[in-house]
């Protein structure tokens, strides 16, 4: 998981399904916590990758860009799908606040 991948893959890449990850995790509280650090190892590959192609490296943006909404989406429920905000008063929109950490952002990688 510290080069990247989901929990998930790594399991199917020695041949345990996706099921008995999930078993293990309810029964053995150190192979969750294990798991739960393999996650954050992964993130960090993720974002690393990020930082490196915004300092110009090279890299596939769309790829990495998935990775880490799919890490987010699954780690804290969060949700890119602008539908998910109907009904709840909120928008889409980018807000002054966001703009303005977008650019303290993008100062620290110059």
């Amino acid at each position: 998981m510290s080069g990247g991948l989901s929990a998930e893959a790594a399991a199917a890449g020695i041949g345990i399904s996706a099921r008995s990850l999930f078993y293990w995790q309810q029964q053995h509280p150190e192979f969750l916590q294990a798991i739960q650090e393999g996650r954050q190892r992964s993130q960090l590959w993720w974002e690393e990758r990020a930082i490196a192609m915004a300092k110009g490296g090279a890299g596939n943006t769309q790829i990495v860009t998935l990775g880490l909404r799919n890490r987010s989406r699954a780690a804290s429920g969060w949700n890119n799908d602008p539908s998910a905000f109907a009904g709840r008063g909120l928008t889409s929109a980018p807000s002054q606040q966001s703009a303005g950490c977008r650019i303290i952002a993008e100062q620290s990688f110059s």
